[in-house]
């Protein structure tokens, strides 16, 4: 939820997330990645919208009851109102870099060598959604990364090709076996 209690993002006509704090909810989907690996023959397991959704410049979620109570145990005080206050956004980010690596772990324990890939969105991942991909590189728990970037013009092409390209550069040498790729789609 918003600070308002709206649950409801404005994503893809409004999605409604499982917010990356709340107990059962990311349980729910560990489970849920791991049954996959257990149960059926699959090589790869892309964790996609592993992260807060967005109504509009991204951040405005995080508001919940289970998500204001875990931040509250925490820090000793409710979250801040500004949803850009510095500490409400790396304990968000914490939340969402936790639940991926608890997915990460629960499949390699059953299923070692299914291949774990991610499509976080890209350059605007980390302001909005609070998707630290890059941790996620650091810390080992994700074998593939493959950005989600859209553009509208060949110049904004162009800048989100020039930051695809720095990113590889700056992921060569973080985990030998992790990888970034990138790919250009036009419709």
């Amino acid at each position: 939820e918003d600070r308002f209690g709206d649950p409801v993002t404005g994503e893809n006509g409004g999605f409604v997330f499982l917010s990356p704090g709340h107990p059962q909810a990311t349980q729910l989907i560990v489970d849920m990645a791991r049954e996959l690996a257990e149960a059926y023959p699959v090589e790869d397991i892309q964790l996609d919208r592993i992260r807060w959704g967005r109504k509009s410049s991204g951040r405005e979620y995080g508001y919940e009851p289970a998500t204001s109570a875990l931040y509250q145990a925490q820090y000793g005080a409710p979250p801040p109102t500004s949803a850009n206050n510095a500490q409400w956004v790396a304990f968000r980010e914490g939340l969402v870099n936790q639940l991926f690596q608890r997915c990460f772990v629960a499949i390699k324990a059953v299923a070692p060598t299914v291949t774990v890939s991610a499509a976080p969105t890209g350059s605007y991942g980390i302001v909005q959604h609070m998707q630290r991909w890059r941790s996620w590189l650091d810390g080992g728990y994700v074998d593939l990364i493959v950005p989600q970037m859209y553009a509208t013009s060949l110049s904004s092409l162009s800048a989100k090709r020039s930051w695809m390209n720095d990113a590889t550069r700056r992921a060569e040498g973080f985990r030998s076996s992790a990888s970034q790729t990138s790919s250009i789609a036009a419709t």
